[in-house]
């Protein structure tokens, strides 16, 4: 599981991706994720995040990582509604 350091809302998130090309690079996602470079690397060899290889460099459609983040803010949402649930 991808662990954010802060919770993105679905605004946000694309008002921020709407300056970034249609297809991203790892440097893009470090930016955007405020993530290493070694762990997105990580991430994208296991298929944590979806990809695809252009030669030796990894290319990234901003519609994956689109919906990456809103699988992980609902399931956030379902997480903390069960654990606070009586």
């Amino acid at each position: 599981m991808i662990f954010l350091t802060d919770t993105i809302s679905t605004d946000y998130s694309l008002s921020v991706l709407s300056e970034y090309p249609d297809v991203l690079t790892v440097e893009d996602l470090c930016t955007i994720l405020n993530m290493c470079d070694k762990t997105i690397r990580k991430h994208l060899k296991e298929g944590k995040i979806k990809s695809f290889r252009l030669g030796r460099t990894y290319r990234i459609p901003k519609i994956h990582l689109i919906n990456m983040l809103q699988k992980l803010s609902a399931s956030e949402e379902s997480a903390s509604l069960t654990t606070f649930s009586i």
